[in-house]
């Protein structure tokens, strides 16, 4: 246990501060938000019915389709961490000028919105300040133990609504996301500028020939077409599953104990994501692999889905499902996510992703939000629908697994044959699927290739595996790599 936790803990005596800094921002954002987003949902399903959520899902995702271009040039051009400074202060006004409205229905729809969009915004923000503050070297051993803030921020964020919202109300949780807000803006200015360390920037080599626009791209690599199918339907399997959760703890929970139903649930969810992030993540993906540790999630949830729409739905059932969702979806999908674009050149990652992300991401919202709209007036809305819906699409998803896993270690073995250096993981360990890949490549009779294997299983401290038969290799290029790898007093 303390081996694993120093292991992950990686931080050297000049980083320490400015780690711990950074852990706290995080945490303090995320708090925050939770707090917000029990005070937002319970207040929204105690005056308004459940349906009317499609509605804001819509919006929220139309209004940060709008936002996101505009936020990375603000934070660009206005210094990141100005940015994220003057966007917690903002936060920290609008959510107290929100706590002394009447909660009418315009304001129960900006309350949620609101919440949704200054959430998106600071992540965003927080990210890119962190990316300019550290080195892509520090990245790799910093980042994980920072975002473990995140998590543990939704624990705290949670757990303290739940203990205060029956001494002083729903609404005054928005008080104390306004305190937590500016208490991390303050924390933030007497961190530094965001002026890039030295060494931040790495070389990448000769600039990739890519065709111009996100869609050429997707039209010239199959592997990208698969993770925009897999993406979407993700997304959309999770909204709905989201929608049905809420949907039926509002017609099964007395409005009045809403508050705390919530805030005890979302601190079960983020304690669990928590002990998977810490236990198992690294475990299911070196014994099992990128692809088939993304089965898990929407195995449960179409197992879910599948209960709820024989047995209707119960509160009980609609609790595993979304578990299973809060549990998986920011720790080891996340991670597993991530790990997915590993085989893609820089060039196509730095291209597509972002889009995938968060337009692609949000279209999808927006499409699956107002086809759920249209069940109200059909008379379609009903939980074992809702259910068969969720099903349907965790089914799809599911498919697009098996079609992803040949793709994913096809083009890790074409990545391994160009010899760069692009295929570092961040904060995992090698998985099974990676390894396989490796070993293969050690045999090639291509230079470039066998040394990329080398330096791979190097840089992730695995220079042991690297099998003595190397030395009988024909190019003289592998031996030397070979001698000066594994030629060590140890």
């Amino acid at each position: 246990m303390s081996k694993r936790f120093a292991e992950w803990l990686d931080v050297r005596d000049d980083e320490g501060h400015l780690a711990l800094a950074m852990f706290l921002c995080l945490f303090g954002i995320i708090a925050g938000h939770t707090i917000l987003e029990t005070a937002r949902d319970a207040l929204f399903l105690s005056a308004l019915p459940p349906r009317q959520l499609t509605v804001v899902y819509a919006a929220v995702a139309l209004a940060t389709l709008l936002v996101a271009g505009s936020n990375t040039r603000f934070a660009q051009d206005f210094g990141r961490r100005n940015a994220l400074v003057f966007t917690l202060v903002i936060g920290s006004f609008v959510t107290t000028l929100l706590h002394f409205q009447a909660l009418t229905r315009p304001v129960l729809f900006l309350l949620y919105g609101w919440s949704a969009l200054i959430g998106a915004m600071l992540t965003v923000q927080f990210w890119m300040y962190a990316a300019q503050l550290f080195t892509v070297a520090q990245g790799k051993r910093l980042f994980a133990p920072i975002a473990s803030g995140a998590v543990l921020g939704g624990v705290f964020g949670a757990s303290a609504a739940a203990l205060v919202i029956p001494h002083i109300g729903l609404r005054a949780l928005l008080l104390a996301t306004a305190a937590l807000f500016l208490a991390t803006a303050v924390l933030l200015t007497n961190m530094p500028m965001d002026e890039r360390t030295a060494g931040a920037e790495e070389s990448a080599g000769p600039r990739e020939q890519l065709p111009i626009g996100f869609w050429a791209l997707v039209r010239t690599v199959p592997y990208l077409r698969e993770l925009v199918v897999f993406t979407m339907l993700g997304t959309a399997t999770l909204l709905v599953t989201d929608y049905l959760f809420k949907f039926i703890v509002a017609s099964r929970v007395p409005t009045a104990e809403l508050g705390g139903f919530f805030a005890k649930t979302y601190a079960l969810l983020n304690v669990a994501s928590l002990l998977v992030q810490f236990f198992l993540t690294r475990r299911i993906l070196r014994r099992f692999g990128v692809v088939p540790a993304l089965v898990i999630l929407p195995l449960l949830l179409a197992l879910g889905g599948a209960s709820m729409a024989v047995f209707g739905g119960a509160l009980v059932l609609v609790l595993f499902t979304k578990g299973a969702d809060g549990g998986l979806r920011y720790s080891l999908q996340r991670v597993a996510n991530e790990l997915l674009w590993l085989p893609l050149s820089s060039g196509i990652r730095a291209r597509a992703k972002a889009i995938v992300d968060t337009v692609l991401a949000k279209i999808t919202q927006a499409v699956v939000a107002g086809g759920l709209l249209l069940l109200v007036p059909l008379g379609l809305s009903s939980p074992r629908i809702l259910a068969l819906i969720a099903l349907v699409l965790s089914i799809l998803w599911l498919g697009t697994t098996a079609v992803l896993r040949r793709s994913y270690i096809d083009l890790f073995r074409k990545a391994l044959s160009r010899g760069g250096t692009d295929l570092e993981l961040d904060t995992i360990r090698l998985d099974l699927t990676s390894l396989e890949a490796i070993f293969e490549a050690l045999s090639s009779r291509e230079p470039p290739r066998a040394i990329a294997a080398m330096e791979l299983l190097h840089n992730h401290q695995r220079t042991r595996l690297i099998p003595a038969l190397i030395l009988y290799h024909e190019a003289e290029d592998v031996l030397v790599r070979a001698l000066a790898l594994v030629a060590t007093p140890d």
